[in-house]
C-alpha cells in the first residue's frame, strides 16, 4: 500500500463546497475530514455568538425534586398540581420537572391526592421528617 501524508487545507467559506465535491472525486484521497470551526459557524449576522441550548445552566441546587416537594407539602399542606410549576421554577428547576417527580413521588406512597389536592401520606410524613 502507498504512504499517505496528512494536508491541513484553508479553504474560503464560498468555495467550501465546490472544494469538498473535488476532493471526494479525486482518486488518490484515501479520507477526507474537514475540521469546521464552531465558534465561526455560530455566528450571527451581527457578530455575536448565537446562544446554544446547552449554554443554560443546570440545576445545582442541593434538594432532589422529590424532597422539594416533600418540604412544600410539609409546610403548607395540601396542594393543587398547579403549583408546583411555580415552586420548582423559584427553586432554579424547569416547570416541566414536578410531573414525574409527583408521579413517582404518588407510586412510592408519599403522597395521595385528594380533593384539596396533593397531601403527603404516613409516610410521606416520616420521610419528610428528615428531609
Amino acid at each position: 500500500m502507498a504512504k499517505s501524508f496528512r494536508i491541513l487545507l484553508e479553504v474560503e467559506e464560498a468555495a467550501l463546497g465546490h472544494v469538498m465535491n473535488l476532493l471526494h472525486r479525486t482518486p488518490g484521497v484515501l479520507r477526507f475530514d474537514p475540521l469546521l470551526d464552531p465558534s465561526k459557524t455560530a455566528k450571527a449576522a451581527n457578530g455575536e455568538d448565537k446562544k446554544k441550548k446547552s449554554d443554560k445552566p443546570r440545576y445545582t441546587g442541593d434538594d432532589t425534586a422529590e424532597q422539594l416537594i416533600l418540604k412544600h407539602l410539609a409546610k403548607r399542606g395540601a396542594t393543587k398540581s398547579t403549583a408546583f410549576p411555580n415552586l420548582f421554577e423559584k427553586a432554579g428547576r424547569a416547570r416541566t420537572s414536578p410531573n414525574y417527580a409527583l408521579h413517582k413521588a404518588k407510586k412510592d406512597g408519599l403522597i395521595q391526592i385528594g380533593q384539596d389536592g396533593y397531601t403527603l401520606t404516613k409516610k410521606g410524613r416520616d420521610r419528610a421528617r428528615y428531609v
